[in-house]
């Protein structure tokens, strides 16, 4: 009986010892890292690193712990091509965050770093990827894009798509009205923007700016797009006034009148001729622009509801700046020949002969002459539709 109690404790202490040294083997496997040289010391390592990128540069924000042995880095990587030594200098006791900028090569690296005390200590490294931005990110980037441009009284409305999420904000730049460079930001919320000053047959450009994907220690510019501005621009209706010179239409019948057609909406509103002959084709109206204009486009705007076959088919345009003291003859009594005749004894230029539209909204252009007038007359002289009631609903001239 003794020699078998004697023989379970030989064997119960085998089998601790066989423990006891798994366990060992276990615990050294698991903190290998933190004692690869028997009787090493290690400093504190970077709790963390954020990378902030630049243009061909980042930013590194490494957050330290409370070690004051602590008192340099290293930050090296994989490819062997960058080898930096930073200085640790705390801005306060405990816990800090240290702040540097490398410049860099474009492209994608894999960091390692170790921190450091003044007797050669070392942390464990630190390792993580970072990708650095340049010029083929740049080439990357397009400005924010617009819708068509819009035209009116006073200037041009440029509509913005809506900004994507890591754009900064945009902006464009044109020559103002006396060829000055003008410079306008865009906010990322701003849906559209008027420019009333601008010079005409010149370029707006656009580009946008964007934060890097990590940080926003800097912005990027993104590549230049480019369009042409008019080369004319809508002249304003308000100044505008009808001559009612003799010879001319009516205010219009139906509920309509003159102001119809200059009031700035083709949503509602129009000119329906009345049955007296100066109202039928064909028809004059004369109109006082407010200023003496390079007028260089025209347009009609058919009534909205109907009757767009009772716009001209042939009209003329006809300009002076001097009304006279003595009127032209009623163009239904004398017929168009004499008429144009007459017109011209008492100083009336002819712009414009368009004989053959069948656009029930037409816009044409009024050839120049290199000279400025301040009135107008518009001459109906036969319908689309051949009828001879005149119905339409807005007069727009464009000029410089």
């Amino acid at each position: 009986m003794k020699s078998d109690r004697n023989n379970s404790k030989k064997l119960l202490w085998f089998a601790l010892l066989i423990t006891g040294f798994s366990c060992s083997s276990d615990l050294r496997d698991t903190y290998k890292e933190f004692i690869v040289d028997a009787g090493k010391i290690y400093i504190g390592a970077p709790d963390s690193v954020f990378v902030e990128q630049g243009f061909n540069k980042l930013k590194f924000n490494v957050a330290i712990n409370a070690d004051p042995k602590i008192s340099k880095g290293v930050l090296s990587n994989l490819e062997g091509t960058v080898d930096h030594e930073f200085d640790v200098a705390r801005t306060r006791s405990g816990n800090d965050t240290i702040h540097f900028e490398l410049a860099l090569e474009e492209g994608e690296y894999t960091f390692q770093m170790v921190l450091m005390d003044n007797k050669g200590n070392t942390s464990v490294k630190r390792e993580f990827p970072a990708r650095v931005l340049g010029e083929n990110y740049r080439n990357s980037l397009l400005s924010r894009s617009i819708g068509p441009l819009v035209e009116v009284e006073d200037g041009i409305l440029i509509n913005w798509t809506p900004a994507t999420s890591n754009m900064a904000y945009s902006e464009i730049q044109y020559l103002d009205e006396f060829g000055l460079e003008t410079i306008m930001e865009i906010a990322n919320n701003q849906s559209s923007t008027l420019i009333d000053n601008y010079l005409l047959g010149s370029t707006l450009e656009i580009r946008s700016y964007y934060f890097p994907i990590l940080g926003k220690m800097e912005v990027f510019q993104s590549n230049t797009s480019e369009l042409n501005l008019p080369l004319d621009r809508i002249v304003p209706k308000s100044p505008m006034s009808f001559l009612r010179l003799p010879g001319d239409a009516s205010d219009g019948c139906w509920g309509s009148e003159y102001s119809k057609l200059l009031d700035g909406t083709t949503s509602t509103g129009f000119w329906h001729s009345c049955s007296e002959p100066n109202d039928l084709y064909p028809w004059v109206m004369s109109i006082d622009l407010g200023a003496a204009i390079e007028t260089t486009r025209f347009k009609i705007d058919q009534r909205p509801e109907c009757c767009g076959e009772r716009g001209p088919r042939h009209f003329q345009i006809w300009a002076t700046n001097e009304l006279g003291s003595s009127p032209t003859g009623n163009l239904s009594e004398l017929g168009l020949e004499v008429w144009e005749n007459d017109a011209e004894s008492k100083g009336w230029v002819k712009l414009l002969d368009v004989q053959d539209n069948t656009d029930h909204s037409p816009t044409v252009n009024i050839p120049s002459n290199g000279r400025t007038y301040k009135f107008i007359r518009i001459v109906g002289i036969s319908s689309i539709s051949g009828e001879t009631e005149a119905n339409f609903n807005e007069f727009t001239f464009w000029g410089k």
